[in-house]
């Protein structure tokens, strides 16, 4: 790769067609690397650059291609073929090689996985809410006592709205969180991004049933299991799954009614029955 664009447009692109399911068909073994061979890569790509300014808006642009994306995985089930060849005068060459939809599925879930860490780092994305957090403490500690008394809410009020995903509706995030995801996933109805996100499946005996309603059936669920704290608010609630669950916006009326409701909706729980 000779370009900054050759350099990242080829992965970016292999990703697109992976993630709308198009066929793959043989490419150069050469193209697919490990993690560590793409670090490499990527600091020859940050060098492109003559300020951060330029590199930014680069990465961005990426960065909003590729967001969305999630691709269905299995750990520790990547491999890769290597035919090694010589051409007329005995110098090897590399070939092209094909591999199943599952292995690409796989390897672009690793790919994806470590540039969207990479992008966010550059772009500081994981960085802003610490930052304002330490700015205003920074400034409360240098005002008057009468001033500081004044600033205590507003300094609440961001720690509160810093943003929440399902795992912080959970009275234990480590074990009773991680073993309901790990069962969902099982069961097929999520698809995991890695950054405390979803892709809805919903696999349900009743394909008409919204998405909305049955993720809504579930947190409701898992609330009279008592796997959910029992002092959050419908606003809190529905706020937390819209951010944890892609493409699907859940307001505190749909939660609220589904709530009032959940008694005669119980029929919608029964494909959760690996829940106890």
């Amino acid at each position: 790769m000779n370009t900054k664009k050759d350099l990242m447009q080829g992965l970016i692109d292999y990703l697109t067609d992976v993630y709308d399911r198009k066929k793959i068909g043989g490419i150069n073994q050469d193209f697919f690397i490990k993690i560590k061979e793409l670090d490499k890569k990527l600091e020859k790509y940050f060098l492109f650059f003559e300020n951060e300014s330029e590199l930014k808006s680069d990465i961005e642009s990426y960065y909003n291609r590729i967001k969305h994306m999630s691709f269905p995985h299995e750990d520790g089930n990547l491999y890769y073929i290597k035919h090694l060849s010589a051409n007329q005068n005995g110098n090897p060459i590399s070939g092209n090689v094909s591999y199943p939809p599952e292995w690409h599925n796989n390897y672009s879930h690793n790919i994806h996985s470590h540039l969207i860490k990479v992008f966010k780092d550059k772009l500081g994305i994981k960085k802003k809410i610490g930052e304002i957090m330490h700015a205003n403490l920074m400034q409360f500690s240098k005002d008057k006592p009468e001033d500081q008394e004044k600033k205590e809410y507003s300094l609440a009020q961001i720690a509160l709205n810093k943003k929440q995903y399902l795992k912080d509706l959970f009275k234990d995030s480590n074990i009773g969180y991680s073993n309901i995801i790990n069962l969902l996933i099982k069961y097929d109805f999520l698809i995991d991004n890695n950054d405390d996100t979803f892709d809805w499946k919903g696999a349900t005996e009743d394909p008409s049933l919204k998405a909305k309603t049955f993720i809504c059936i579930l947190t409701l669920l898992l609330y009279r299991k008592n796997y959910i704290k029992t002092n959050l608010s419908n606003k809190d609630i529905a706020a937390a799954l819209s951010n944890t669950f892609r493409g699907i916006t859940i307001t505190p009326k749909t939660y609220g009614e589904n709530r009032t409701n959940f008694d005669s909706k119980k029929i919608y729980a029964k494909p959760f029955h690996f829940i106890n």
